[in-house]
């Protein structure tokens, strides 16, 4: 299915900001060439004068290599002025088109009173993109990818389906196109979406960490802390994911909050900063139990915070004033934070 882009101005990007034209672009190879030098980039000084021999004003591919080389380097003014001079002497040069999309995009970023302006600027120039090569992967992928920035969710779609017909087997269109899909509430297609982002890229943990928090919006607790096991599995250093696993597995009416915890500590094994959110769950479900708050002071030691252990084995001696466990905690967590004290200066 080809998705037909929407027609074009008869002049190409006239609300995009006036730009001084680059009089002297043979003056900014130069420029180029003395900076290379400097740094001792000898094969890169040859490469701009090989360039500054073969430019050609009336040639828009010329104009385009000298705005690519211009943006490496920063200068962004500069480099958008040749991308544009290069369209007025080629206005078919596709990829003078997607420069500007891509250099407008990052305009977008990082100018944020005038963000909304730059994002229809790089909208207009990935139409124009594919427009002039409907077989361009990256033409659509950007295109969809700025749909979906503008929250225009089922256009997107439509473009990511084109990436995806030109690209089978790259996991991304599919991956975006779940997140569309999520947002317009149709869970079923975005599950199946990132399904098929996960068989073409497997080690991609976001495709998993989004399946998890839909199948929670559908009350599947089950099958989210499955998904959040798996992203875990990849990466379990990515944020709050290890709360959603325990939360997740806490709603499970099926299994006691025993094996719940148990779960949970299988899967961020080693990790104590992330198994102290388990004991934290198993304290707050049975607050009467000084095994619990014994545990939690027990993690708040191995993670060297003796202030804080100090209060919870002060908690067991309270529920069970014989305790020897509770005790000897409180009296290695003293220790250590008297150790802790003698070495600030």
């Amino acid at each position: 299915m080809t998705v037909a882009a929407p027609a074009q101005p008869t002049a190409l990007y006239a609300q995009a900001p006036a730009i001084a034209p680059l009089a002297h672009p043979r003056r900014c190879y130069f420029q180029l060439m003395v900076k290379a030098l400097l740094r001792g980039k000898v094969k890169m000084t040859l490469r701009y004068g090989y360039k500054l021999a073969k430019f050609a004003h009336d040639y828009g591919a010329a104009w385009h290599d000298l705005g690519k080389n211009l943006e490496k380097v920063g200068h962004l003014s500069k480099a958008e002025g040749a991308y544009r001079q290069a369209i007025a002497q080629e206005p078919s040069l596709t990829w003078a088109h997607y420069a500007l999309g891509k250099l407008w995009h990052r305009r977008s970023q990082e100018d944020e009173g005038r963000s909304q302006l730059w994002r229809q600027l790089a909208l207009d120039a990935y139409q124009q993109v594919t427009q002039l090569a409907p077989d361009f992967f990256w033409g659509w992928q950007d295109l969809a990818e700025e749909l979906e920035r503008n929250g225009s969710w089922e256009e997107a779609i439509l473009a990511f389906e084109q990436a995806e017909e030109i690209q089978p087997r790259n996991p991304w269109p599919a991956h975006h196109r779940g997140h569309c899909l999520r947002e317009i509430g149709q869970w079923e297609p975005a599950i199946a979406a990132y399904k098929k982002s996960i068989d073409l890229k497997p080690d991609f943990p976001w495709n998993y960490v989004a399946m998890g928090e839909i199948l929670e919006e559908q009350y599947r607790w089950t099958e989210a802390s499955d998904a959040y096991r798996q992203a875990i599995a990849i990466d379990s250093k990515l944020p709050n994911l290890s709360q959603k696993l325990i939360q997740s597995l806490a709603q499970q009416t099926d299994i006691t909050l025993e094996q719940a915890l148990q779960s949970y500590r299988q899967s961020v094994q080693g990790d104590l900063d992330e198994q102290l959110q388990g004991d934290f769950l198993a304290l707050n479900g049975t607050l009467d139990d000084p095994e619990q708050y014994q545990t939690v002071g027990d993690r708040l030691l191995d993670l060297n915070r003796p202030d804080e252990a100090i209060a919870y084995y002060k908690l067991v001696l309270g529920l069970d004033p014989n305790s020897a466990e509770g005790a000897k905690g409180l009296s290695k967590a003293r220790q250590q934070l008297a150790t802790q004290s003698a070495q600030i200066p």
